[in-house]
């Protein structure tokens, strides 16, 4: 490697019209990197190596080779765009742009040379000439028994509003063309194939009514399905209230909610325990028949995703929030086990709790699946969940950025 004298390697800068900044002491051999100034664009670093092999400031370099601002505004005003940046760098650097269809967007002057323009006049272009035809489609949701009401095919993701014939008096329901390809189709038609699998005969029903103590009040002419919360019933310790539920729910070992809050009192309760339990955790079984009517409010369906399967009740305002806030309404202090509050205490603390989570729960019906991503994307099951979030997770689900 050739050793250049320091004071050489200075003349050379100079000579060139530039400032040599590195000292001697820091100059070691033609390879090492040293800093000079351009008059135009400040300090560089290069090594004298490159510098005497010509590379120069490549800013310097752009310029000479620069693309007038006129022309670039020209060229892509010809497109029907309109060019807002106000200034030209390079023709890597995105310039900003209006579409007068879809508004801004940014596109590097080389991608615009290229034939590029607004993303989503492209993707309409695509759109265009792989979309179906709408007779077509119409055709497709005739042969299903459906009245197609929507004027306009856009594309297979994109949601059209049709009748059942079968269901004319449920009104207009909306579906996208891939659903209907996957094989969904009316919600109702849907639940009558579902519930005559499901169907039992009423004499069955009535038997496990009987088999739990309570008498059924509805005859057979109510009983539409397992999941429908449409079956009368008296419970023998409550006969005066009329209450109302699904033959699935009695299966499954509910029974009346008067009797469960009652069961879970004091030490009747399953978590008593001798009076050790945390408060909390005792008042948590309490929510078992509100948990039940959120269910049943929804038709056992999730309100995120539309379907069916395991669900879970989530509280916008936390359980945990409301027992605080239900705690300080009594001026009752959080002692450390249920065995330290008397009896009626509690009673008070169980019925002032279950009114204020009536009031200020705000309960969403999710599936299990999309509830833990909900806590996921809100940054943990112990964080604070809030309606913005949610609105934003529902968008991002139903974009399908977020599967669900």
């Amino acid at each position: 490697m050739n050793k250049f004298l320091f004071s050489d390697v200075k003349k050379y800068f100079n000579d060139s019209g530039y400032e040599l900044v590195t000292g001697e002491s820091e100059y070691k051999n033609s390879e090492s990197r040293i800093e000079y100034v351009c008059p135009k664009h400040g300090v560089i670093t290069t090594t004298f190596a490159s510098f005497k092999r010509g590379y120069r400031c490549k800013k310097c370099a752009a310029d000479k080779i620069k693309v007038p601002y006129g022309r670039v505004k020209t060229e892509i005003e010809s497109l029907g765009y309109k060019l807002l940046s106000n200034d030209y760098v390079d023709n890597k650097t995105k310039l900003l742009c209006l579409c007068p269809k879809h508004g801004e967007f940014k596109k590097k002057y080389n991608s615009i040379q290229q034939g590029q323009g607004c993303p989503k006049c492209g993707r309409e272009r695509i759109g265009e000439k792989q979309k179906l035809s709408y007779d077509f489609i119409k055709s497709e949701f005739e042969k299903r028994g459906y009245t197609l009401v929507s004027k306009e095919y856009i594309g297979s993701n994109s949601k059209l509003d049709y009748v059942c014939r079968k269901h004319k008096d449920k009104g207009i329901q909306s579906i996208t063309y891939n659903s209907i390809q996957q094989g969904q189709g009316c919600y109702f038609c849907g639940r009558e194939s579902i519930s005559k699998k499901l169907l039992l005969d009423f004499n069955n029903v009535r038997k496990l009514f009987k088999s739990k103590g309570y008498k059924l009040i509805s005859g057979e002419d109510e009983y539409i399905d397992s999941h429908s919360n449409n079956l009368r019933y008296v419970c023998p310790k409550h006969p005066d209230v009329i209450q109302t539920a699904s033959y699935s729910n009695f299966n499954q070992g509910c029974g009346c909610p008067l009797c469960a809050i009652e069961n879970n009192r004091g030490a009747g309760s399953a978590v008593w325990k001798g009076g050790v339990t945390p408060l909390l955790r005792y008042l948590r079984p309490m929510l078992n028949p509100w948990v039940q009517q959120q269910l049943q409010r929804t038709n056992y369906t999730c309100e995120i995703t539309g379907k069916q399967g395991t669900l879970n009740v989530h509280h916008m305002v936390s359980f945990k929030k409301i027992f605080k806030m239900t705690m300080k309404e009594l001026h009752m202090d959080i002692r450390e086990n249920i065995g330290d509050y008397s009896e009626d205490e509690l009673q008070l603390i169980t019925v002032n709790l279950m009114k204020n989570n009536d009031l200020y729960a705000s309960p969403i019906v999710m599936l299990q699946s999309v509830h833990q991503k909900f806590h996921q994307f809100c940054g943990g099951n112990r964080k604070p969940t809030s309606f913005e979030q949610l609105a934003e997770f529902k968008r991002l689900v139903k974009e399908g950025v977020i599967s669900a």
